[in-house]
């Protein structure tokens, strides 16, 4: 009879009081039907996106599936599984009730149910295996060559029954294909055995196995619970597997029948189970899965180590560096809850805390995942963390999911050390005030480039046995963060000096307290976290180490890194101590050589951990100190500084003996920039106490690296080439500024000429390593003069010019000349809207009131006239801009055209006309006033005629052109609205333009509708009507149809809206059409315009209207939507409707038009029509919509079509709106 006293209690039959404790997983039973098999075959699917086989046909060959009895349902479906598990979720098959599952290890599995069956298990794997069987078979198409399953098996068997007769097993069997005999794929991957109790146990790790002999099989996949320490609390198993990945070599596209059984051995006692996750095919060609950890926070003696309320950030990195993708990719990071709080995980996949298992999924080939899980620390104590790849699909080379820790480590796991501090007492913050700092005077050979760090902490004095103390040290944008600790005996801040001999007060005088001393003269130990942090953002430490009290007769000091090894840069005249270099050059050793005396500075670099041993008899101190080496520059003090950059230098070469040697014997290592660090030119930049403030920006000689022009041009671009040497070309970024209007400052708009621009990166000219060339445009409106620009290099992006200290890099500041060559004549000017806006006065050429410039116009100058004040266009081309987008322009001449006749035309985009011109300070011949043209000499070298203004108008707009349906002795009325844009006075007329049959007796009236609501006033006036610009004026246009016209009769009538512009002879004429058909209905047109903006796209941001308005305005290259909207308002079906429409003047179609998406229910077709030409972009002239069918009395539709205004690109140089 099997006995277990390892059990506290044995539940009676159907109890299950013990399953309130924590869960393993969510487990629902499973049952042999229809629907029940339907689940069953999902959970072996697993999700959507692993669908990479087929399964049909399950079928349950054995097990209970009693829906009325929780202790005889043997089949069950888990998920959210934790991680005693290690699979979220899938088939479980038990021997016992799936539903005792989720206990606690006390829990006692023992079900008898008094089934048995001779299956393939007992054949082939384990004879006596043969009750309470369950059999699950099902056919499985892989879609790839390679078919994987992830399994744990578990026993109550263990571990007193282990290597005895009591051999539990389970099986997965594969037939078909090439398996002409069944195949057992459950093996276990390390001695390649078969799974059962004899096979995997604890029994060669010391597990006591009474009841059984000896010992048996491999621990390598064995995980204990009954006897682990804590016993397990949320699984009844007494043990269990890790998860197995087994993985098949089959055929693609091939049908197996694959089987799943489980059966106790000899009896049916002590119950065992096995989970199952889904399956999945991949290729056989093999992944190579890898994870990396990394961790914040700082290291005590290698250990990561946290205060108490620090954030700690756990990086994980897994990477397939195989040829193949892996699936169903799993990492166990069990989260040290019992250490910190978790706040949160980011990144790729999903994690939870809870189980600790990070899902990651498919991983394909050569990619990467990566999550950052976080917490706050707040427990002291300190454990080791063990995390690992549990599973993936496919063969890896080099290591195996879910093994557990291995010797040597595989690629897949990581072991982590981690420690948590009680809150450290916290110092002022230290600066020069405190006592930190560059040395104000000296004899030391780094007086301006070493800051010296006190240890000043207020009102504590003393540093004892078990305090942690936290100081940082502030000086700029750098912070340096120290946690003090592991401290042996009392620990004081020591004032260099106080001992007459101390030889480091005299080499760096005016920083105090900079030693940690043993004052009571006892031997002692403490060690240093180190940090430092620039711009808030950590980087690599370098440190400095000296001996604060000079090392006297039989005393010692010992310092250790865990950064490069230690170089001695400094040595103090006539010191007489000896030094010895162990642990492979990170720990030095210094004793008296003689009587003893002197001092030395040595430097470690990346270094984050130091430890200090002060070996009695006698007081001794350490000091500390960080190398800081800034390049600044050079502008005037009226400029902001820049912040600097920071010159990370290192010491190589250095003597090391590994004895005690003389000190002064020893050769000092060369203390020099880094090597890969970037910079400008040729020449490496020098280290400054802080801005080098000069009138001329010509303070520091290493500025050399930047070929300037000798002149910025105003209005031309500007070549600049920049020498750089970096590590690797591309690896660094360019910034420049140039401070265009003279403020001071480089804040101004497109002050910020170069950005983020790396070697050979697109905007570089230059395909020479090294050199960067780039253009600049200078403004036209630059400030002439000398002026200054900033040029930052560094392997940081979007540095500002000032306020920041960079990591790395260079600094240039230069001055520079705005101005003209000295080699021509230059003309400028403005093309403005002179409408007189904002009180100013219209059409005088001048620009006053509000009125602003016009971009966009093209300005050429022709060498010769055929007229005075009249361009001839077919000469030479002498120069050409384009305004800008305030208006301005600028022509420059060659010195060779100074005294030859000239001539200026400027031709504004479309929709714009000129009125009026300016000569400002040139000398000019303007023979008519508003024709853009004026003819010249051109002056001498050097000379500047300014003010030479343009002005335009836009033209005014009438809106809508319409087309209407009545019928015969009725009338229709249309509606239109005027928008004048300048000052003027206009008279409206209604006039036949035609009508067909031309015998017909049709009659119009023009009124004008002074409240815009689409009603006549009768009696307002329609001409002599004073405007100015953005007046707008409604009109109703009453059409009365001959009682005797036919059907099919057609009457056309103009509207025409001449405005008499103020103070000049020039008529702005805007024109309207009204078609109106005769039938027996009554079609009613509206239209309606809208800017969508140059992109063409409604809902935009370019947009210029949200909606649809009667008339607008555009810009040239805007697209403007026609929406046209037709009703039939009569009583009759009108037929064959036809609309008419033209694309406007000074635009063309942006797009091919088209038919409506919806027809009203009577049309049953639509065509379109562009009678001049090809139906496409570009299209100028008639449009047509023809309709089949009839539009029925009251249904209506919509139609659109997009047009652009022609012109030139605004604030190019000639670019047309195809540049878009």
């Amino acid at each position: 009879m099997k006995k277990k006293s390892v059990k506290a209690a044995v539940l009676a039959a159907g109890s299950i009081s013990l399953l309130s404790a924590v869960h393993a997983a969510d487990i629902n039973a499973l049952f042999n039907t229809p629907a029940g098999r339907a689940q069953m075959t999902n959970a072996l699917l697993g999700p959507a996106e692993f669908s990479d086989v087929i399964i049909e046909n399950l079928v349950v060959e054995h097990g209970l599936t009693d829906s009325g009895n929780v202790n005889r349902q043997q089949i069950g479906f888990f998920q959210n599984a934790g991680p005693s598990i290690g699979i979220t979720q899938g088939i479980l098959l038990a021997t016992g009730s799936v539903n005792d599952i989720a206990s606690p290890a006390s829990f006692f599995l023992d079900r008898a149910l008094g089934t048995s069956a001779n299956t393939l298990l007992s054949s082939v794997v384990q004879s006596t295996a043969t009750n309470d069987p369950v059999v699950i078979s099902f056919d499985v198409t892989p879609e790839r060559d390679r078919l994987n399953l992830t399994l744990v098996f578990g026993s109550e068997e263990y571990p007193d029954y282990a290597c005895s007769q009591y051999n539990d097993a389970f099986g997965i069997f594969i037939e078909g294909g090439e398996f002409t005999t069944a195949k057992n794929m459950a093996i276990e991957p390390g001695s390649g055995t078969t799974i059962t109790i004899n096979n995997i146990n604890g029994s060669t790790i010391g597990e006591p196995n009474q009841s059984g002999s000896g010992t048996c099989g491999s621990a390598l996949f064995y995980r204990q619970n009954l006897l682990a320490t804590p016993a397990g609390t949320d699984i009844a198993l007494n043990g269990f597997t890790s998860p197995i990945t087994v993985a098949e070599p089959v055929t693609s596209g091939e049908t197996y029948r694959v089987s799943l059984i489980i059966a106790d051995a000899v009896d049916g006692r002590y119950d065992s189970a096995a989970f199952f996750g889904f399956l999945s095919s991949t290729w056989s060609f093999d992944v190579d899965l890898s994870l990396d950890v990394e961790i914040s926070g700082g290291f005590i003696d290698g250990t990561p180590s946290f205060e108490f309320g620090q954030e700690a950030v756990f990086e994980l990195v897994v990477e397939n560096q195989g040829p193949a993708g892996s699936g169903a990719v799993q990492v166990e990071f069990p989260f040290p809850s019992d250490l910190f709080n978790f706040t949160e995980a980011v990144g790729e996949g999903s994690y939870d805390a809870g189980t600790g298992l990070w899902t990651i999924g498919f991983l394909p080939a050569n990619e990467t995942r990566t999550i950052e899980i976080k917490g706050i620390a707040n427990a002291p104590g300190s454990r080791a963390l063990f995390t690992e790849i549990i599973s993936g699909t496919g063969e890896d080379p080099n290591s195996r999911p879910g093994n557990g820790p291995r010797t040597p480590v595989e690629d897949d796991e990581a072991t982590i050390n981690l420690q948590v501090i009680e809150s450290p007492e916290v110092c002022p913050t230290g600066t020069d005030i405190t006592g930190s700092g560059l040395a104000s005077s000296g004899s030391g050979a780094f007086l301006s480039t070493m800051y010296w760090l006190d240890w000043g902490c207020g009102t504590l004095d003393e540093f004892n046995p078990g305090d942690w103390v936290s100081k940082r040290w502030e000086f700029g944008n750098v912070e340096i963060r120290a946690l003090l600790g592991n401290i042996t005996a009392p620990l004081q801040p020591y004032v260099s000096g106080t001992w007459a001999g101390d030889a480091f007060q005299i080499a760096y005088s005016g920083v105090n307290p900079v030693g940690l001393a043993n004052l009571s003269g006892t031997g002692h130990s403490f060690d240093i976290v180190w940090e430092k942090r620039v711009n808030g953002v950590q980087v690599p430490m370098d440190l400095v180490v000296v001996d604060a009290e000079s090392t006297n007769a039989g005393e010692q000091l010992v310092m250790r890194s865990n950064g490069a090894p230690w170089e001695l840069i400094e040595v103090s005249p006539g010191a007489d101590i000896s030094m010895a270099w162990e642990l492979a050059g990170q720990q030095i050793r210094v004793a008296p050589a003689g009587s003893g005396g002197g001092s030395f500075l040595a430097v470690t670099s990346d270094v984050s951990f130091t430890s200090q041993q002060l070996i009695d008899p006698g007081i001794q101190a350490i000091g500390f100190g960080v190398p800081v080496q800034i390049d600044f520059g050079d502008l005037p003090a009226s400029y902001p500084d820049s912040g600097g950059h920071y010159l990370r230098y290192e010491a190589t070469a250095g003597g090391k003996p590994s004895t005690a040697t003389p000190i002064t014997s020893i050769s000092q290592a060369s203390w020099q920039p880094q090597a890969d660090t970037p910079f400008i030119g040729a020449v490496r930049p020098s280290p400054r106490l802080g801005p080098t403030n000069s009138a001329n920006a010509d303070a520091h000689v290493e500025d050399e690296g930047v070929l300037l022009p000798a002149r910025f041009v105003p209005g031309e671009q500007t070549t600049i080439s920049i020498e750089v040497d970096e590590a690797t070309v591309g690896s660094g970024y360019l910034q420049g500024w140039i401070d265009w209007n003279q403020d001071g400052s480089f804040n101004g708009i497109g002050e910020h000429v170069v950005i983020n621009l790396r070697d050979n990166g697109a905007a570089d000219t230059n395909p020479v390593n090294g050199i960067i060339t780039v253009q600049v445009f200078v403004p036209p409106n630059a400030q002439l003069g000398n002026t200054f620009a900033r040029f930052r290099f560094s392997s940081e992006q979007d540095i500002p010019f000032s306020d920041q200290l960079a990591l790395d890099g260079e600094i240039e500041d230069y001055e520079i000349n705005i101005g003209f060559e000295p080699d021509g004549a230059t003309l400028r000017g403005m093309v403005f809207n002179d409408n007189g806006t904002g009180s100013g006065t219209a059409h005088n050429g001048l620009i006053d009131g509000s009125e602003v410039g016009v971009a966009g116009a093209l300005v050429r100058a022709f060498a010769g006239v055929t007229a005075p004040g009249e361009c001839n266009t077919s000469a030479p081309e002498l120069a050409r801009t384009v305004t800008a987008g305030d208006g301005s322009w600028q022509l420059k001449f060659d010195i060779a055209d100074s005294g030859n006749q000239a001539c200026i035309l400027v031709q504004p985009a479309g929709g714009v006309f000129l009125v009026s011109e300016d000569a400002g300070t040139g000398i000019v011949d303007s023979a008519v006033a508003d024709d853009g043209q004026m003819s010249f000499v051109v002056p001498s070298a050097i000379t500047v005629w300014e003010d030479i203004n343009f002005g335009v108008v836009p033209k005014s707009v009438l809106e809508p052109d319409n087309q209407g349906v009545s019928e015969p002795g009725s009338s229709i009325n249309y509606y239109h609205r005027y928008k004048a844009q300048t000052s003027g006075v206009v008279d409206f007329s209604a006039t036949v333009e035609a009508q067909s049959p031309n015998t017909l007796d049709w009659a119009q009236t023009l009124y004008q509708d002074l409240s815009c609501s689409q009603n006549v006033s009768v009696g307002a006036p329609i001409t002599n009507i004073s405007v100015v610009a953005g007046d707008e004026i409604c009109l109703v246009l009453r059409v009365f149809v001959p009682a005797n016209a036919p059907v099919g009769a057609f009457h056309q009538v103009q509207i025409t809206a001449d405005n008499a512009l103020s103070g000049t002879a020039r008529v702005d004429s805007a024109v309207a059409f009204d078609n109106t058909g005769v039938q027996s209905g009554r079609l009613r047109l509206d239209k309606l315009v809208r800017n969508i903006g140059p992109d063409g796209v409604s809902g935009t941001a370019d947009d210029v209207d949200t909606v649809g308005l009667l008339s607008n305005q555009a810009k040239p290259c805007d697209v403007i939507r026609y929406s046209v909207f037709f009703a039939n308002d009569g009583t009759m079906d009108l037929d064959e409707v036809v609309i008419y429409d033209q694309v406007p003047a000074f635009t063309e179609l942006a797009q091919p038009i088209s038919c409506p998406g919806t027809l009203p229910s009577g049309i049953s077709a639509c065509q379109v029509a562009t009678p001049n030409g090809a139906n496409a972009q570009g299209y100028e002239g008639g449009l047509q919509w023809q309709f089949t069918g009839q539009l029925g009395p009251g249904e209506t539709g919509e139609l659109s079509f997009d047009v652009r205004v022609k012109g030139l690109l605004p604030n190019t140089v000639g670019a047309s709106c195809s540049a878009l």
